[in-house]
């Protein structure tokens, strides 16, 4: 099998990564629902500048065209969720909860796309379940709840961040569906589109002002613009040249939530209690047992 998709799946990590560790800042200023809006103007400009050399096969935009935006659906509610999470949530915690979608994703994969993975394999999976359950809950806040104090045992982010990684290994699974025949251009510029202008039309429901200011276009949001780009770009791509490898490329590309954790121990000096350390340890190790199991 080539490393092209592994390759392409790494690149993804590192782009989405970098995105989702820079992405607390902007939320903090204008919110994690503008912050997710204007990075999707900006993706799509940019995608849309370069759209006429990487326009594919446009006679599939229409036969494809509920699966676009079913996808693009999921992928705009999970990105608002991911910044929320990361807003609220520790990095550490957070990331390897919402790079758990290739879980999602398989078994999806296995189900409906006849994917056969080995009992290794499947054994890789299950440690990346047991080690988000075992990071996503303080033992200390366990201990407080026991002994009658009323201190939630469930960390700021979580619930929100495990949406997120059920709507993102659902669209994932959408886009392996899709991609072969839409080539990798069409639903990624698709994507970013539709999150703009669904980010404005339900913007009054949720009472949030997303009128443009000088605030929602700066450096960070114009370099996390760029990187999404990038990433879903390589991600897409990585699926077009998988083939039938789509579980594969999907586990690679969740790489992300090491970039994420390593910038947020590097800079914030996040430090997990033993009982996440291991859990995020088994979610990475799950990860990376699937690539080298593969290739």
């Amino acid at each position: 099998m080539s490393y092209v998709p592994g390759l392409l799946g790494l690149a993804f990590a590192l782009c989405i990564g970098s995105t989702d560790f820079i992405s607390r800042r902007p939320s903090a200023k204008i919110g994690y629902y503008n912050t997710w809006v204007y990075a999707s103007l900006l993706s799509s400009v940019e995608m849309l500048a370069v759209f006429p050399f990487f326009m594919g096969r446009l006679d599939s935009f229409l036969p494809n065209l509920i699966p676009l935006i079913a996808i693009s659906a999921l992928q705009f509610a999970a990105g608002n969720l991911v910044y929320r999470s990361y807003l609220y949530g520790a990095y550490s915690i957070v990331a390897p909860i919402l790079y758990a979608y290739p879980a999602v994703t398989v078994i999806l994969s296995v189900v409906f796309l006849k994917e056969q993975l080995t009992g290794a394999q499947l054994l890789a999976l299950a440690a990346v379940l047991v080690g988000v359950a075992t990071l996503s809950t303080k033992t200390s806040s366990v201990r407080s709840n026991l002994a009658g104090k009323g201190k939630r045992s469930l960390l700021p982010g979580v619930s929100t961040a495990a949406t997120a990684t059920t709507f993102f290994g659902v669209s994932f699974f959408g886009l392996g569906a899709i991609v072969p025949s839409t080539g990798f251009f069409l639903p990624a510029v698709f994507s970013s589109v539709f999150s703009f202008f669904a980010g404005l039309a339900l913007a009054p429901a949720f009472r949030i002002n997303v009128r443009p200011s000088r605030e929602k276009f700066t450096m960070p949001i114009a370099l996390m613009s760029l990187l999404r780009s990038l990433g879903i770009l390589s991600f897409n791509l990585g699926i077009q040249s998988a083939g039938s490898s789509l579980s594969i490329v999907t586990a690679i590309s969740s790489l992300g939530a090491a970039f994420v954790v390593a910038y947020a121990i590097a800079t914030v000096h996040e430090r997990p209690e033993p009982i996440q350390a291991v859990g995020i340890v088994l979610s990475l190790l799950g990860v990376a047992s699937l690539l080298y199991l593969t290739y």
